[in-house]
C-alpha cells in the first residue's frame, strides 16, 4: 500500500505538471491571440485600402450605366424621329409623283404652249408700250409736283 508521503508527492508533481501546461498553454494562446490581432490588423488596413477604391470603381460603373441607358433612349428616339422622316419623305415622293402623273397632260400642254411664245414679239410689244406710255408718264408727274 502506498504510503501518505507518496501519494502528497504524486500530487505536487502532478500540481507543478499543471502549472507547467497552464504556461505553456498561455504562451500558445498569448501567441494566437497577438497572430489575430496581426491577422486582423491587416484585414483593418486592407479594408480601409480596398473598400474606397471599390465604392469609387461601382460609383463609376453605376455612372457608365447611367450614361448608357440615356445614350441608347437618345438612339431610340432619333431612331425613330428617322423613321418618321424617312416616312415622310416617302410620303411627299409619292404625292409628287401623283400629283406628275395627274397632271402630265395639262403640264405638256402648258409646256407646249410656252415653248410658241413669241418672245421677240413680247419684247417688241413691250418696248412699244413704254414708247407709247413714257410721255404721258411725264405728262402727269408734272402735274403731281
Amino acid at each position: 500500500m502506498p504510503d501518505k508521503g507518496d501519494h502528497y508527492m504524486d500530487n505536487e508533481e502532478l500540481l507543478k505538471k499543471i502549472a507547467e501546461n497552464t504556461s505553456k498553454s498561455l504562451k500558445y494562446h498569448r501567441i494566437s491571440a497577438f497572430c489575430l490581432i496581426g491577422i486582423l490588423c491587416v484585414v483593418l488596413v486592407s479594408a480601409y485600402i480596398v473598400v474606397p477604391k471599390a465604392a469609387s470603381t461601382l460609383n463609376a460603373i453605376d455612372a457608365a450605366a447611367r450614361s448608357s441607358e440615356e445614350t441608347l433612349s437618345n438612339a431610340s428616339a432619333t431612331l425613330a424621329e428617322v423613321n418618321e422622316m424617312a416616312d415622310s419623305v416617302t410620303k411627299t415622293s409619292d404625292e409628287i409623283s401623283t400629283f406628275v402623273n395627274d397632271n402630265r397632260d395639262m403640264m405638256m400642254e402648258s409646256l407646249d404652249k410656252m415653248s410658241q411664245i413669241d418672245f421677240d414679239g413680247l419684247n417688241q410689244a413691250i418696248k412699244d408700250l413704254q414708247d407709247a406710255v413714257g410721255p404721258f408718264a411725264k405728262f402727269m408727274k408734272s402735274f403731281g409736283r
